[in-house]
């Protein structure tokens, strides 16, 4: 598709989205404009239980709050890192096992010890909000998404498209998707073992640490794993460990794993559907197909008809910034 006119841009938008159904059955989108027609905003609207994790812009909680209502916004924990850095490395170690532990009393433990190292830390955490930060507390799964790395790495690669005119910045987004869609499908069709890479690297750590721990049975399917005179329970039906790591992550925990061999079982059974190469390979097996040239358009007229200006902008002097700009807290934390 060639860049074209940034004005005529909006107006193809309607039109884009309809051939991107067409030529990818499945895709869901939505976009709204203003009673004058004025393009407001668009999104692939997510399914339900969607956790949007990002920093502490003001523009992005606003965008989320329009676009995505239902959705929960959890703050990333890297950038909540960066803005305490003064507070001492013994504070900051107890901010971070705050922030990923399982427990919610784990994380009421660990947050008691942040508040004794430094009380303005626990308060500005307090005041963010928990269950933006602490997996425990939040209100979706997090599973293990407590950064936004997967966001930033998507954002830099349309950082050059941001100058495009709106459908070509679409269809730079589709362009990038397809090949990320086209590399993991080709490396998922070259995996010898059941389990994709990351889950059998994250299980072989549970199977090593399941050594050293002492499995007791209660029933036919729960058990009681105790280590470091600890009891934790773990239940093989409901698949779930007092510890919550088993519940979240959906791949057994160290104390599961203990008691999946002691019933001898196959522990590669206990691991969730979603992290099997057999479900990797399905995900990525549709091919994300590409748009012909706005010229070879064949869209139907109630589609094409549909009109969508361009939201009104003041260009500001000088080269457009190419980068974010820092939140309050970031700021702060430079001057000091």
């Amino acid at each position: 598709m060639t860049y074209g006119d940034f004005e005529k841009s909006y107006q193809r938008i309607p039109s884009y989205l309809y051939l991107l159904k067409e030529r990818n059955p499945g895709t869901i989108y939505d976009y709204q404009t203003t009673h004058e027609d004025v393009f407001l905003h668009m999104c692939y609207n997510p399914p339900e239980g969607l956790m949007i994790v990002s920093d502490q812009h003001k523009s992005i909680q606003n965008a989320i709050g329009s676009v995505y209502p239902n959705a929960a916004h959890g703050l990333c924990y890297h950038h909540l890192h960066k803005n305490l850095t003064r507070i001492g490395k013994e504070a900051l170690i107890h901010f971070k096992n705050a922030a990923y532990a399982y427990r919610v009393e784990g994380f009421e433990k660990f947050f008691s010890e942040l508040e004794l190292q430094s009380h303005s830390a626990h308060t500005r955490l307090f005041l963010i909000g928990v269950e933006r930060w602490a997996r425990s507390r939040s209100p979706v799964p997090r599973y293990s998404f407590m950064t936004s790395n997967a966001f930033e790495v998507l954002n830099s690669r349309l950082l050059w498209a941001r100058r495009l005119p709106v459908s070509s910045l679409l269809e730079t987004f589709r362009t990038i998707v397809e090949k990320w869609f086209d590399e993991r499908r080709a490396s998922a069709m070259s995996r010898q073992h059941e389990l994709t890479e990351a889950a059998y690297n994250k299980l072989a750590v549970q199977v090593e640490l399941s050594h050293h721990l002492r499995v007791y049975e209660t029933t036919t399917h729960i058990y009681k794993v105790e280590e470091e005179k600890r009891i934790h329970q773990v239940d093989l039906v409901s698949r779930t460990c007092e510890c919550r790591e088993f519940d979240e992550d959906k791949i057994p925990c160290r104390h599961a794993v203990a008691a999946i061999r002691r019933a001898g079982l196959n522990v590669y059974d206990f691991v969730s559907g979603y992290f099997k190469t057999s479900n990797l390979i399905e995900t990525y097996e549709a091919p994300i197909r590409g748009i012909p040239h706005p010229d070879e358009w064949n869209v139907p007229s109630e589609i094409s008809s549909i009109v969508v200006h361009a939201p009104a902008h003041i260009r500001q002097s000088g080269r457009p910034s190419m980068s974010r700009s820092r939140t309050a807290f970031e700021e702060e934390s430079i001057r000091r």
